[in-house]
């Protein structure tokens, strides 16, 4: 039973995965103005970075998937359905901030070149640290996905959260947010 939830765990990221890269490897296949043209007529167009200056994503969980480890044992709940929570990033002085009830938290990059996903660390307000995935689907939808792992010191259990939601990308000048 155990090792059936974790491999629905595993199965669920990689369908995320599959999603995604299937998505990014149609959109990189299009060329513009859809005609047929010379192989050597025609260019992509230049790659932008996935999050950038001036961009407002707005966002809504669609995905999660839990797993718990208590005492040695392995237990988990997958699920494409999760809290259809709405929440919105705007990049502000430079920086990728989410928009909480609490305030607003700072996003440290960690990768974010022209073309490819971004990746950025938040520090929660519980003391630990989450790492979200920025992946460009079209030009104005990225879906973007946070993880984070809980580790109870006194016990050996862990708690680990993952959850993908679709955003909607407002603004943007290109310039790829580094900080």
């Amino acid at each position: 039973m155990n090792t059936t939830k974790y491999m629905l765990g595993v199965l669920f990221k990689w369908l995320v995965c599959g999603v995604v890269l299937i998505q990014d490897c149609g959109a990189s296949a299009k060329v513009p103005g859809g005609g047929a043209t010379d192989a050597g007529s025609s260019q992509l167009p230049p790659l932008t970075a996935t999050i950038q200056q001036g961009m407002h994503l707005r966002c809504r969980f669609v995905a999660e998937t839990r797993l718990n480890r208590k005492n040695g044992i392995l237990d988990g709940n997958v699920s494409t359905k999760a809290e259809k929570q709405t929440f919105q990033f705007s990049v502000i002085d430079g920086r990728l901030t989410l928009a909480g009830n609490v305030g607003i938290d700072r996003l440290r990059a960690i990768a974010n070149a022209p073309g490819e996903s971004a990746y950025f660390v938040e520090d929660t307000a519980f003391g630990n640290i989450a790492l979200w995935s920025f992946h460009r689907v079209e030009g104005d939808l990225i879906l973007a996905v946070k993880q984070i792992s809980v580790r109870d010191l006194g016990v050996s259990d862990i708690h680990i959260l993952s959850t993908a939601a679709h955003c909607s990308v407002k603004g943007g000048n290109g310039t790829a947010v580094t900080e």
